[in-house]
């Protein structure tokens, strides 16, 4: 009984000297403190310390499965934290080799894996860690996103919803599920009951008790004028830096500045605001646009609402939806009397606590709107597209059809709308097209781990793997080349391009798309007039795209006529456009105010 308070005393003092040999052999009667002290070193990095602990703990308690699992396990995390991947990866994959195997084995060696560009490999652990133990949330998160870069947005979201069914499940996955449950379904009810419930859980319990319009302040500041400058206030972690902010620049660009102040909220870092690329050249243009600047990325939800209730707005304007950056956790505070979405986001955010969402008739008709937590107010057109210098600068080129027998499809939208139904009928229009080739182009796509498990997605959606070409990361002006090598442009659904078919079609190229989903095919075709490309079931989106693959006549007219009338139509008429908005602005403010 006493030997052992003696081995420790002196096995303390080893350590506290330094002696980390000495020290180890005093504790192998004690593997646990063995263990433990060998993990404060890892945590002080002092590596070669912390494996001797380790290594003699696996050599000398090799027949005791608990402490050799975890000395190789620690083992593994010890060479991870030193970039000694080959060391790390035989460690965990020695752990795993003792039973029961160790989720947390899994998870580490599907980091290593992710990390080392070995997708394939990295998924099947994240899996098992799952199934080990179901709740282990980074496990999920990863694994999503592996199938989400490489087309598999189907099992990507079927996990989410497994994982959104525990009870524990972090915000973060239930944003994940409600964004990309879109790419995959157009099911009002399922929609509707995953939305509300992450509604109940995460935004309800910050909805104000009353209205905290705060009318005595409003009423005060309406007092003796019904044409005052209304302080308007536009919420994104976009400015600058998505292409979606082309769809929105106008209403900054045209803004009446006697009528109207602007104050934008930044809700993500400026990508290098002194450099002067695209992006940061855009960046700073919002940036200049506004009367009031705020970059508020470092501010908490309750700490930003405080914020933009203290600046006095009389609306607020939330740019990104559900997409990332967004702050929606602050518009359910209720921090602004007026709050709206639907600029730079289509589709519901799942809050009801919201003034309205803007739409248009061919994005929400009445007859079959969709689900939406939120009133909709219409204009004639939500939908717009601004061409920068150097879209006007991209020149057109024949199709390619008319120089080779081969008539060539293509689609550069992003692998998470790449929906198994949508692969199934490419690969039946493919099928049906004997000389047929598919351009696909997503950042990334570049990458060989990406191409293999997309290869592997494509065949067993029927896709001939031999008749598709991969373009990865582009520039801009590298990007709108790549539609003068297509034909003929295929537009995912049910999560359909914007921005995307915008610019296919600004390049001359013919857009194939599946009327419903996301809507937004309905809302660009429909005032362009084109309609003989828009398909209301997906046995007319085969029809349409075989009759126009074999029309190259049509195809050939078609690439010079696009851009005019892309260029003279309602979607890029930016100054009646933000006319029509600021007089709802002006009209949700007097009937909030009672004026009218």
């Amino acid at each position: 009984m006493n030997e052992i308070p003696s081995a420790l005393a002196q096995a303390r003092h080893y350590f506290e000297t330094g002696q980390w040999e000495a020290c180890c052999q005093s504790l192998n009667a004690l593997p646990e403190l063995q263990m433990a002290w060998g993990l404060k070193l890892a945590q002080a990095s002092q590596w070669q310390a912390a494996e001797l602990f380790f290594q003699t703990l696996l050599k000398t308690h090799a027949q005791e499965p608990r402490f050799a699992q975890g000395a190789a396990h620690n083992l593994g995390l010890c060479y991870f934290l030193q970039n000694q991947w080959a060391k790390a990866e035989n460690h965990f994959r020695l752990a795993l080799q003792i039973s029961p195997p160790s989720s947390e084995s899994h998870f580490q060696l599907g980091l290593l894996l992710h990390d080392s560009q070995r997708w394939g490999e990295a998924l099947a652990h994240y899996r098992q860690a799952w199934q080990i133990q179901p709740g282990r949330w980074e496990a999920c998160q990863n694994a999503c996103q592996i199938l989400l870069d490489t087309g598999q947005p189907d099992e990507a979201v079927a996990w989410l919803e497994a994982a959104c069914a525990l009870p524990d499940c972090p915000q973060e996955l239930w944003q994940l599920l409600r964004f990309y449950l879109l790419a995959v379904s157009d099911d009002p009810l399922r929609q509707a009951r995953i939305y509300q419930s992450w509604e109940t859980r995460f935004m309800r319990p910050h909805y104000p008790a009353q209205s905290s319009q705060d009318a005595s302040k409003h009423s005060a500041n309406s007092t003796g004028t019904q044409k005052r400058r209304l302080r308007v206030g536009y919420l994104s972690g976009d400015f600058g830096q998505h292409s979606a902010t082309n769809t929105y620049s106008a209403l900054f660009e045209y803004a009446d500045r006697q009528r109207f102040e602007l104050h934008l909220f930044s809700t993500r870092p400026l990508r290098n605001p002194e450099g002067n690329d695209r992006k940061s050249s855009a960046s700073n243009w919002f940036r200049d646009q506004a009367d009031g600047w705020h970059a508020v990325e470092s501010l908490s939800e309750s700490a930003l609402a405080e914020y933009i209730h203290a600046q006095d707005l009389d609306i607020l304007v939330d740019l990104s939806g559900i997409t990332g950056g967004h702050r929606l956790g602050v518009l359910a505070r209720q921090v602004v009397p007026i709050q709206l979405t639907g600029f730079g986001f289509g589709a519901s955010t799942g809050l009801s606590c919201l003034q309205g969402r803007v739409t248009d008739l061919n994005l929400s008709p009445p007859e079959n709107p969709g689900w939406n937590s939120e009133p909709l107010l219409y204009l004639s057109q939500v939908f717009h597209w601004f061409p920068t210098a150097l879209h006007h600068k991209a020149e057109l080129a024949a199709p390619p059809c008319l120089s080779q027998k081969e008539v060539t499809l293509g689609c550069g939208n992003n692998p998470f709308k790449l929906s198994r139904a949508c692969l199934e009928t490419w690969g039946q229009l493919l099928q049906a097209l004997p000389e047929s080739r598919l351009l696909l182009k997503f950042s990334g796509l570049e990458l060989p781990h990406v191409q293999t498990l997309l290869k592997q997605r494509l065949q067993s959606c029927g896709i001939p793997v031999e008749k598709v070409g991969f373009w990865g990361h582009s520039s801009l002006w590298e990007h709108l080349h790549f539609y003068n090598q297509i034909d003929l442009a295929l537009d995912p659904f049910p999560y359909q391009g914007g921005v995307s078919t915008c610019e296919a079609l600004w390049m001359g190229v013919p857009v194939l798309c599946l009327s419903g989903g996301t809507r937004a095919g309905d809302s660009i075709l429909k005032p362009l007039g084109l309609e003989q490309w828009l398909a209301p079931n997906r046995e007319a989106y085969l029809q349409i795209g075989l009759q126009w693959a074999q029309d190259r006549g049509g195809l050939a007219f078609w690439r010079q006529a696009l851009r005019p009338r892309l260029a003279g139509s309602i979607l890029c008429q930016g100054a009646e456009y933000c006319q029509e908005v600021e007089q709802l602005y002006r009209e949700l403010w007097q009937r909030q105010q009672g004026i009218v």
